[in-house]
This record gives structure tokens, C-alpha cells and sequence, in this order.
């Protein structure tokens, strides 16, 4: 992620929080790149689980 403002880290913590929580048994490399990747063209954390589940299998 590129931009650093207030609300877009505050996004990131959200994202991480909640994939860390979905999928525990993932290496954190493979959920910080699923969640880089969806702070960079979403706004909130609506979704997230179930875009990374298919976007990247995880499971």
C-alpha cells in the first residue's frame, strides 16, 4: 500500500484483524498480501474474507 493517510491504515489494521482471525493456519506472508491487496481497491472490510478465499485460496 502506497498511501499512508490515517484512514487507510486504520483500514489495514481492520483487514489484518480480520483475516488473522479467518485464517489462522495461513503463513501471515500469504494474509498481508491478501490484505495489501485489498486496502489498495477497497474502503472498507466488507468482503475481505470471502475475496481472499477465492481470489488467492485460502482457506
Amino acid at each position: 500500500m502506497k498511501d499512508w493517510t490515517p484512514s487507510k491504515q486504520h483500514l489495514r489494521q481492520n483487514v489484518l484483524r480480520k483475516l488473522m482471525a479467518s485464517f489462522i493456519n495461513r503463513s501471515p506472508r500469504e494474509v498481508y498480501d491478501c490484505a495489501d491487496m485489498w486496502c489498495d481497491t477497497h474502503d472498507n472490510v466488507d468482503g475481505v474474507v470471502e475475496y481472499c478465499k477465492t481470489k488467492y485460496n485460502l482457506n
